[in-house]
């Protein structure tokens, strides 16, 4: 059963070393099966999250024409880097459990690599509370995150391990008493509208960096994602909100992965 917000956190099991008590790391994994509210997946390893500032980026293109280059595109986009900070000898479980790789080491993959594909993986939010180890102060989503590539020089339990990880969205930072839910639902052809099983949020855009990913003003992503491709694509029309139905124009085709990611009110 995965910890709320407001859960206190029990006695430790022998293979989980956790510093840091009065905060809960948890992240909602992206291969999930369908479901109208993904589990999310305690993070229970982990001594930290941390991430640096957001760091802006401008693209430009040029093409020859007349007496001089004139710009062919420009864009501009940000990104952050997240450091996950655990012991050695809990990261390669952990980074199966990233991968999605549920049987790894037991009757699953014999060996995992230190080398990954540049596909967003998981979204993780960090819960913080007060010295109560209970109380709800606010949480902080980094949404669609990619891993990058890391060394682990050693298996020793009391050695450190960072695990980096890079998103292209802006992180999101969460009210007392709010909380992340992440859905996932199969097209069939046919179907249109999709139940949320909460009510969202509003949320606040200020209409600043990435914030216009934001769509209905109450969802932070929702996401088509066709048989064939790797990753989903975001969607900013063609969708509406009213209540919990979550509703397509066009109904999705049969096998597409619908994918939103919005906040709710903790019960």
């Amino acid at each position: 059963m995965a910890v709320t917000v407001n859960d206190q956190l029990g006695a430790l099991s022998p293979d989980a070393i956790v510093r840091g008590r009065n905060t809960l790391h948890r992240f909602h994994l992206h291969a999930a099966a369908a479901a109208d509210a993904v589990t999310p997946v305690n993070m229970t390893a982990v001594k930290s999250v941390t991430s640096d500032a957001i760091n802006w980026e401008r693209a430009e293109k040029y093409f020859q024409q007349g007496g001089g280059d004139e710009p062919m595109f420009h864009n501009s986009g940000q990104s952050h880097n997240i450091q996950i900070t655990l012991y050695a000898g809990m990261a390669p479980t952990f980074l199966a459990s990233l991968m999605n790789f549920a049987n790894w080491g037991s009757t699953g993959y014999a060996a995992i690599g230190l080398a990954f594909d540049r596909l967003a993986r998981f979204t993780i939010e960090s819960i913080f509370r007060k010295t109560d180890n209970k109380t709800h102060r606010f949480s902080v989503i980094h949404q669609d995150c990619v891993i990058q590539e890391f060394p682990l020089d050693s298996p020793m339990e009391d050695v450190e391990v960072t695990i980096p990880a890079v998103s292209y969205h802006d992180p999101v930072i969460l009210a007392p008493g709010y909380e992340a839910v992440y859905s996932v639902f199969s097209g069939d052809g046919s179907t249109v509208a999709f139940t949320l099983p909460y009510t969202p949020a509003s949320l606040r855009d200020l209409a600043v960096g990435n914030a216009d990913d934001w769509v209905l003003d109450k969802m932070i992503f929702v996401k088509s994602k066709a048989t064939a491709d790797l990753q989903g694509t975001r969607l900013k029309s063609g969708i509406s909100l009213v209540g919990t139905a979550l509703t397509y124009a066009t109904a999705p085709a049969v096998g597409t992965r619908v994918e939103a990611l919005g906040v709710k009110a903790t019960a």
